[in-house]
């Protein structure tokens, strides 16, 4: 968490600096699109090359999708709740004119989400056959990309440094955001038991309660519950950081900024923070990082309450 806040901070700083400089604005926009399919391509791989895991996707499968996309829900369902009472502007774009454009249109959305998914099922591709060293996904490739891209989001919200007024403006309502995202995934997990006979409301809350935080929540489950909770609280929040990736030109224009927001949970603050930056601008991104570092923290404490 350090490491990724440090990235993000000195980020920050080099894009206030830099932020009259239009080729170096234009490079790091564009630079922001070809990291995060680099990244979902590697973690494409990382899931490909993981043979446990893939052939054990049809027994904990269906439970880990199913607890995922209705932790989803009741997150996008709070958000939606949410976006009556908080506005945050939407994404602006530069056009060659230099005057700022629209935001995505569908077609735009849909082709996002579309490319996106490739890369990732193309890492998965390029893992399952092993088409490309391992080397990929145990080094330090993945690491190194995500820190570069969060240097990345941290810049675009230095090349507009007045965007950090919207934590003020919102005042306390700002932490009606986590707090929202949080309770609307539980909820969505605790619906999720009831549709999965072999699942306790307690468990489904505790895989729910990861927050797409996968790599923490998966290794506090399995320490806390079993080693098979434990395997399905990493594919469900897996899942979920994926689907957030994938789909966040989709749920900005449905629900708008916070729509990502929700979507991304504790991922919100690094790996999903330089796609609601990209999407949703530079005030979304903002109040993405402030929710995703309140729920990265409330991840282990929820997790700890629940399985005591």
């Amino acid at each position: 968490m350090l490491a990724e806040l440090g990235c993000i901070a000195l980020g920050v700083p080099t894009g206030y600096v830099c932020r009259r400089r239009e080729r170096i604005v234009r490079v790091t926009d564009q630079s922001m699109t070809w990291l995060v399919w680099a990244l979902l391509f590697l973690l494409g791989m990382t899931v490909g090359y993981d043979t446990g895991l893939m052939t054990r996707l049809d027994s904990l499968g269906v439970r880990a999708t199913l607890i995922c996309l209705c932790a989803m829900t009741g997150g996008q369902l709070g958000a939606w709740l949410l976006s009556r009472r908080i506005h945050i502007d939407p994404p602006r774009r530069q056009g060659g004119d230099g005057k700022a454009g629209r935001a995505p249109t569908l077609w735009r959305a849909v082709f996002s989400s579309v490319i996106v998914l490739g890369f990732f099922g193309g890492g998965v591709a390029c893992g399952w056959f092993a088409l490309l060293p391992q080397a990929l996904t145990t080094g330090e490739a993945v690491l190194v990309t995500l820190y570069v891209q969060l240097f990345a989001a941290g810049m675009c919200i230095g090349f507009s440094l007045q965007s950090l007024r919207v934590i003020v403006e919102l005042r306390l309502m700002a932490l009606l955001i986590p707090v929202t995202v949080a309770v609307g995934s539980l909820a969505g997990g605790a619906f999720a038991s009831v549709l999965l006979d072999d699942l306790s409301v307690r468990d489904a809350l505790a895989v729910s309660g990861g927050l797409s935080y996968y790599s923490l929540s998966s290794v506090l489950v399995t320490r806390l519950g079993n080693a098979e909770l434990g395997s399905v609280t990493l594919l469900a929040n897996l899942l979920w950081e994926l689907l957030a990736l994938i789909f966040t030109p989709l749920m900005q224009r449905a629900i708008g900024a916070l729509g990502p927001i929700a979507a991304g949970g504790a991922a919100a603050m690094d790996t999903c923070l330089p796609v609601i930056a990209r999407e949703c601008g530079e005030r979304a991104a903002i109040v993405g990082m402030f929710s995703g570092v309140c729920l990265t923290m409330a991840v282990p404490l929820l997790l700890s309450a629940l399985l005591a």
